[in-house]
């Protein structure tokens, strides 16, 4: 009688394999100071490199008589504080104190009752098209929760994070990075000939002394 071969190890490998993958694929992310994320609490998000890119995420200053707001780099002042922002879980957008981990959908809001706009579209970031930079710029205006052009990620990028915007085709989800397009403002370039670097940022928490009030998109 043949010996049966003992399939055990090789069915338990695998397995195991799986679940070190996707423990490893979701970890909490830190802030500047190697504080973990959380939701409700208020960041800047920064520039993790030196250069042309160097500056804060903010609304565009130019523009904020308008509406949407369009979320650009605030480059001109190296290191000048940008608008800050919120992070909410998709699944859960009204939880606050809870730990922001990468590879997670999220909303990222600004708190736009510190910036000086009578833009009340509760500065919820979307993904919007934006055909003369075959791009898609991220504006103010989007939907807490799960609305599919609100859900962003963060992604770990060597020590820093990255920004991607995550879509739908068919069954296949498809993440993009976000980067620097023309004129500073954030997006997703569609370009098939160009290939710009993602923005890799960190994320500087802000002082409970200087932290102001979420305007919510119910507020008036």
């Amino acid at each position: 009688m043949k010996k049966m071969l003992n399939t055990t190890h090789l069915i338990s490998l695998p397995c195991l394999l799986l679940l070190l993958s996707c423990a490893a694929a979701q970890s909490p992310i830190l802030d500047m100071n190697y504080q973990e994320l959380q939701t409700g609490v208020q960041y800047h998000i920064r520039s993790a490199t030196w250069g042309i890119h160097q500056g804060d995420l903010t609304a565009d200053p130019d523009n904020l008589d308008t509406c949407p707001l369009n979320v650009v780099m605030a480059s001109g002042i190296p290191f000048g504080l940008g608008l800050p922002v919120t992070f909410h879980l998709a699944q859960a957008p009204d939880e606050a104190r809870l730990p922001v981990l990468t590879m997670t959908d999220l909303n990222i809001q600004f708190v736009t009752s510190s910036a000086n706009t009578s833009c009340n579209d509760g500065g919820v970031w979307a993904i919007r098209l934006v055909p003369f930079l075959r791009a898609l710029g991220v504006s103010t205006g989007g939907t807490l929760g799960a609305a599919a052009d609100s859900q962003f990620q963060i992604e770990p990028q060597g020590a820093f994070y990255k920004l991607v915007y995550c879509s739908r085709i068919s069954t296949l989800r498809v993440c993009r990075d976000l980067t620097i397009l023309a004129g500073q403002r954030l997006g997703v370039n569609l370009d098939p000939f160009d290939s710009p670097h993602a923005l890799i940022v960190i994320f500087q928490r802000v002082e409970a002394d200087n932290a102001t009030k979420i305007k919510m998109p119910t507020d008036n």
